[in-house]
Order: structure tokens, then sequence, then C-alpha cells
């Protein structure tokens, strides 16, 4: 089950409504039941949120409104995070700094962007093949300059689409890859990308 970032102790654990009805969340049925937790935007979650989350993973029992429940054995965790979970940096200013204890019950695994995927997600539209590749290029260029700038696969999708509703080139990747870049940046990477070819 896959969550997104959470807000609040009571999306994480439930609550009990007025009317008495317990109102599960996903983190239960995993916790109980057995199975894949996936939590997403692990360090945009809020602090009481990820305490509780932590207590449940440290003594494998966890207190929700309707009683305290062990840790079923098939029970999994995968947390997301776009961030080390040392706080906020300039790209992710949203994000919490992670606490000791939280940070030390994971193992990291750094992912990049699957420039695979993403060539099979971008045939599903009329060009969006070059556009990928030159995004990926993009991205070589914006890391090998250590300019602070994100290109995701929305980058990708955002700008075949837009080509295809008829945006000019200029309109389409001004709009979904180059945004707010400074224009000097954008000569270098250009610059750079052209060297390449």
């Amino acid at each position: 089950m896959l969550f997104r970032s959470i807000d609040s102790e009571s999306k994480l654990l439930g609550f009990v409504d007025g009317g008495g009805v317990f109102r599960s969340k996903p983190f239960f049925k995993s916790f109980t039941e057995g199975g894949l937790f996936m939590f997403d935007e692990f360090d945009a979650s809020d602090p009481r949120a990820v305490t509780a989350f932590n207590a449940a993973l440290s003594n494998r029992m966890c207190d929700f409104p309707t009683g305290c429940y062990e840790q079923h054995p098939d029970f999994r965790v995968i947390a997301f995070s776009n961030t080390w979970g040392n706080g906020a940096t300039r790209e992710y200013v949203g994000r919490n700094q992670m606490s000791g204890e939280a940070k030390d019950r994971f193992v990291f695994v750094p992912v990049d962007y699957d420039e695979k995927l993403e060539l099979a997600v971008a045939k599903q539209y009329e060009g969006g093949v070059e556009v990928a590749k030159r995004v990926h290029k993009i991205r070589k260029a914006i890391a090998k300059l250590k300019i602070r700038h994100i290109v995701s696969i929305r980058g990708i999708v955002d700008t075949a689409v837009l080509l295809l509703a008829g945006d000019s080139e200029e309109q389409a990747w001004s709009s979904s890859v180059w945004k707010d870049m400074k224009p000097e940046d954008r000569a270098k990477i250009e610059e750079e990308i052209g060297g390449a070819e």
C-alpha cells in the first residue's frame, strides 16, 4: 500500500469517528495483517506522525485508537524521500529534518531516474522518445555544470503533450523544462548538449 506524506498522527494510525466507528488507515492493515507499506514523501510528513511511526517500528507494537497491536511478521516498510533526511534544501524547501533514530531504522538506497522507463512512457506520445533523449542529455549537463534545477519525468511528458497540442518548440520546452532557469545557465546547458552531439 502506498501512502503519501502524512500530515497528522490520525492519518497514520486512524481514528474513532463521532459514531464510535474506527476509521482505519493503510498503515493499520499492513502493520496488523502483513504486507508492504510504502511511505512516500517521508521527509515531508508531520513530525508527530513520524514519531508514532518510529515507535511502532522500534517496539514492533503500535498503539492504535482501538488498542495495542503487535507487528505482523510479514510487515515490511519502504520509505521514500527527496532528501537524505537532513532537512530542507534549496530544491526541496518543505522537508523536515529526520531524527537520528528514524534515520538509523532504514537502509538508504539512492534511486535515480530510470531512463529506460522514461523512454517506455515517452513512446506513448508522438515525438516523445526524442523529447526524452534530449531531457536525458539536459540532466547530464545540469549535473556536470552543477546547476540547481530539477527535470523529472514530468518534464518529458509535459513537453511531449504541449508539442502535440500545438505549442512551439520554444513554448513547450520553456514551460516544461527550462521554467525559471537563468538564461545564462540555459545557454551553458545548450552549449554543453551541442558539444556532446
